[in-house]
């Protein structure tokens, strides 16, 4: 596993930057950056296996917007576990796209969530063995942070990797079995009734609402990472299944956090079609 050093904004002076490039895809490399365990920090003493906080990216945003919350963990806290944060192909720090959309038909959907989970695992096998000296990823219980569609790639993970995650903290997370449009009412299908609409909202607004979020975040909408989001209904079709496996054999510890309601009402109000 070569490394280079690759660009660091605020982040603890015992950060590690680097590049890496997947076993299973030679060709290209990934940016991560790596946070060691804090000296002071134990492990429960019930608990076999070292922890491995995984920050994940939602589209918008690199790695490097974890920085502030991983400075906060470093400044507030005495003791923490090790840290890893990276940056997908074709996003942030990470230039090189991924190889396997040299070979797709449309390279704008040239891999999916599936793909970007088993890069995941492959990177988190190769962090395991050459930050921590673990022979496997199997050897750590990990503790997932994801926002937007890496809530998504968090949820697949689990599921794909079982007796992996103890725990995931999902972020605004993605609505992964949503196309982002059929959410609100669409008043022109047969039978709507204006009548049912609230107070002060009217059909027009529906239509452009529609129209926005569409434009915005419909799986067919391109992304600069070529990740294809058009399949991800099927691969997450519910929101509550299937159970997740957690390193103990329960269910993984999972929290959700989203905005509140007037302040996502607020941001939708920003969101403008290109």
């Amino acid at each position: 596993m070569s490394t280079t050093t690759a660009p660091l904004a605020e982040a603890p002076s015992n950060m590690k930057s680097a590049f890496t490039s997947l076993k299973t895809k030679p060709s290209a490399r990934l940016s991560y950056f790596f946070l060691p365990a804090q000296q002071t920090f134990s492990q429960n003493p019930t608990e076999s296996k070292p922890t491995l906080i995984v920050f994940l990216n939602g589209l918008g945003l690199p790695q490097s917007s974890w920085i502030p919350a991983i400075s906060l963990i470093t400044t507030s806290r005495t003791s923490h576990p090790a840290i890893l944060t990276y940056d997908r192909y074709g996003q942030g720090t990470t230039t090189d796209r991924d190889p396997l959309d040299e070979s797709a038909v449309d390279p704008a959907h040239g891999h999916d969530a599936l793909d970007v989970v088993h890069d995941l695992h492959q990177l988190l096998e190769q962090i395991a063995w050459a930050e921590l000296g673990l022979e496997s990823v199997e050897k750590l219980q990990l503790v997932l942070v994801a926002n937007s569609i890496g809530a998504a790639i968090a949820r697949l993970y689990a599921q794909e990797y079982p007796k992996t995650v103890a725990a995931m903290l999902l972020l605004d997370s993605v609505l992964a079995n949503s196309d982002f449009v059929s959410v609100w009412p669409d008043p022109d299908a047969p039978g709507f009734d204006n009548m049912t609409l609230p107070e002060g909202v009217t059909a027009d607004e529906l239509r452009l609402a529609r129209k926005k979020y569409g434009a915005v975040f419909h799986p067919s909408v391109l992304n600069k990472e070529g990740f294809s989001r058009k399949n991800l209904a099927q691969l997450l079709p519910h929101a509550d299944q299937p159970v997740l496996e957690s390193v103990d054999g329960k269910g993984v510890w999972l929290t959700v956090v989203g905005h509140g309601f007037e302040t996502f009402a607020e941001d939708g109000l920003k969101v403008s079609a290109p």
